[in-house]
């Protein structure tokens, strides 16, 4: 998506003006994600009433551990009740340090964290320390 935006008045508008979302720097992308997740919690009190019920704790990511491949496996309790298990993957060899990996969604549910746990024993891929937490 190209990135777009209304007039603020700012230096830094011209710098992110009709660019795609992965030409921005890792500053500029915070700062986009922030503003706009800070937008959607300002304006829905009812969301704002959802993170207070939780222990800041109990919403940062926690680390799962590597497969074999170097990609990161953590799990984001979002909500207590769902299960998401995110894998940060490594970046083609051909992308800059600087360009952090793509993360994804690969657990959605208890049935699918089960089976990816199940694949991973399977092909070899899963640090034990990964399973044992």
């Amino acid at each position: 998506a190209v990135v777009s935006t209304q007039s603020t008045g700012d230096d830094e508008e011209d710098l992110v003006k009709g660019k795609l979302f992965h030409e921005l720097s890792i500053a500029q992308r915070i700062t986009l994600l922030h503003c706009l997740c800070t937008s959607k919690v300002t304006a829905s009190p009812r969301l704002q009433n959802c993170f207070l019920e939780y222990e800041p704790e109990s919403l940062r990511p926690s680390w799962l551990g590597c497969d074999a491949s170097g990609n990161k496996l953590f799990h984001f309790p979002l909500f207590p009740e769902e299960v998401r298990v995110y894998a940060e993957l490594v970046p083609p060899s051909n992308v800059p340090l600087s360009c952090p990996g793509e993360v994804r969604c690969i657990a959605r549910n208890c049935d699918e964290l089960k089976t990816l746990i199940d694949e991973l024993r399977e092909s070899g891929q899963l640090a034990e320390k990964a399973t044992k937490q």
